[in-house]
C-alpha cells in the first residue's frame, strides 16, 4: 500500500492539492485518509477506482508495476480486478454451504 500512498502523494503533489481534499472528495474523514495512505486500512477496488476518477488518472497509474511496460500494468490490474471477483465468489459460494 506503500507504493501506492507514494503514488497517490505525487500526483496530489503535481495537481498542488492536498490528501484533505482528495478525503473530502471521497467523502471520508482526514482520519481515513490518513489510516488508508499508512497501510492501516485496506484499499479496496471501489475506492481506488474512485481516488483514480478523481485524481483523472488511469487506475492502472495507481498501481506499482516492477516493468514499466504499459501492457504488463494493464495485465497486472486486471489480473488483481480478476483475482478479487473470484474471491468474492468463493467467499459468497462458501457461506451458502
Amino acid at each position: 500500500m506503500k507504493e501506492i500512498a507514494l503514488l497517490i502523494d505525487d500526483i496530489l503533489l503535481r495537481k498542488d492539492w492536498k490528501r484533505t481534499y482528495l478525503a473530502r472528495q471521497l467523502k471520508k474523514t482526514d482520519s481515513w485518509m490518513s489510516q488508508m495512505m499508512s497501510g492501516k486500512i485496506n484499499l479496496t477496488v471501489p475506492n481506488l477506482l474512485e481516488i483514480a476518477r478523481i485524481l483523472e488518472v488511469d487506475p492502472r497509474s495507481l498501481l506499482p508495476s516492477p516493468n514499466p511496460d504499459e501492457k504488463s500494468r494493464a495485465a497486472s490490474f486486471e489480473e488483481y480486478v480478476r483475482g478479487i471477483v473470484r474471491d468474492e465468489i468463493g467467499m459468497k459460494g462458501k457461506k451458502k454451504d
